[in-house]
């Protein structure tokens, strides 16, 4: 198995990418009515959940039973939608003095970003030589 801090590299990316790209844009998406806060948020909110499924499936992989590392899969996609619809629902009822529907789009934009990564981690992580 690889080292599990180099398998963290493809969430730093996707991170830094859209860190970078939100405060290049800044300006242009606070004129188009874009809540660049909460893009930060939802940029760090699922970095944290990605680490946390990431590491609720490499101990799965250690189970001598498979179907563990398939329910941490499970698992892992419950946990990011329950936090997803929360932060969503928070956002809209708690901090809704200027809802913006472009930004909660965006941000699902960045979680398929994440998604993406974690596939790709989640098949280097259970990569076999001989499976």
């Amino acid at each position: 198995m690889q080292n599990p801090s180099r398998l963290l590299i493809p969430y730093l990316i996707v991170f830094f990418t859209f860190t970078v790209m939100i405060l290049l844009f800044h300006r242009f998406l606070e004129n188009k009515g874009i809540d660049v806060y909460l893009l930060h948020a939802a940029n760090i909110f699922f970095l944290l959940i990605s680490i946390l499924v990431f590491l609720i499936q490499k101990k799965a992989l250690q189970h001598t039973n498979p179907n563990v590392f398939i329910r941490s899969i499970m698992s892992g996609i419950i946990i990011k939608m329950l936090l997803c619809v929360i932060a969503v629902l928070v956002y809209a009822l708690l901090i809704n003095k200027n809802f913006s529907a472009a930004s909660i789009l965006i941000g699902l934009f960045i979680y398929m970003a994440y998604l993406t990564a974690e596939v790709f981690v989640t098949l280097k992580l259970n990569k076999k030589h001989n499976g």
